[in-house]
């Protein structure tokens, strides 16, 4: 239910297959500051409630998909400098805070 990446710091993108699991509830890629995207597979994740990407330095746009994530109610965007470019459809996602969540 839970994959926590955290601090790998060379990890510059996921693979496509990561929308492949389809239990996943929360995913942790804080402080790898090479990721600079996230695959469009994303989206398929529809048991994902929170992604923690706080202190991705690299992270230059989130996919669109993630409007899909209906689940989805945390996600922590904190420290991500290059962050340029949120979806069109963000504010389509029902309950989402974007707070800070220390507790990760």
């Amino acid at each position: 239910r839970t994959l926590h990446l955290a601090k790998c710091r060379l990890l510059d993108a996921l693979p496509e297959t990561i929308g492949g699991l389809e239990a996943l509830e929360t995913l942790n890629l804080s402080h790898c500051d090479a990721l600079t995207v996230l695959p469009e597979s994303i989206g398929d994740l529809q048991r994902l409630t929170a992604l923690n990407l706080s202190d991705c330095w690299n992270l230059a746009a989130l996919p669109d998909s993630l409007c899909d994530l209906g689940a989805l109610r945390a996600i922590s965007l904190h420290r991500c400098w290059n962050l340029r470019l949120l979806p069109e459809r963000i504010r389509s996602l029902r309950v989402l805070t974007s707070d800070y969540v220390e507790s990760w």
